[in-house]
């Protein structure tokens, strides 16, 4: 071998990228579990802007059994029936797992409540949900996200 340390060196390197990338700051994850936080909250309090907020221009949500929405317009247009006047909503957002890496984060959640929609029918909420969030010079914003019920509907 003509050049050992410099094999030595690479093979490290190899091994030390790796680490580097997957790394998480603290910083990072609390502001995407802010993001989550947010998004539950206006969810509660039926601010269908609030709601939009979290979400980036180009977002797109997975509803089950349902066309996906994306951007802004079409994402506003999904939330209406439940931010509402008359809806009533009551979500709590328990976060089982985050991960970031590279101004990419993913929240795996389990979502418990209870949802009253305009027309007076009512539904308990047992899903679970992925987030994708991305950071971008606005900070962390939720890039896609899908959700389902924990249980197969009867």
């Amino acid at each position: 071998m003509k050049h050992p340390k410099v094999i030595a060196l690479l093979l490290l390197a190899g091994l030390i990228a790796p680490l580097t990338i997957s790394a998480q700051s603290d910083k990072d994850i609390k502001a995407v579990k802010k993001v989550v936080k947010q998004y539950e909250d206006a969810l509660n309090d039926h601010s269908l802007d609030g709601v939009i907020a979290v979400f980036d221009i180009d977002a797109v949500v997975l509803p089950p059994d349902a066309p996906a929405a994306a951007g802004h317009g079409a994402i506003r247009e999904q939330y209406k029936a439940v931010t509402g006047s008359e809806a009533s909503l009551e979500i709590t957002i328990e976060i089982q797992e985050t991960i970031v890496s590279d101004g990419i984060a993913y929240v795996w959640s389990l979502n418990y409540g209870k949802i009253k929609f305009e027309d007076g029918t009512e539904s308990d909420i047992d899903s679970k949900s992925l987030m994708v969030l991305k950071k971008s010079m606005d900070g962390w914003k939720v890039h896609r996200y899908m959700f389902n019920a924990n249980n197969a509907p009867d």
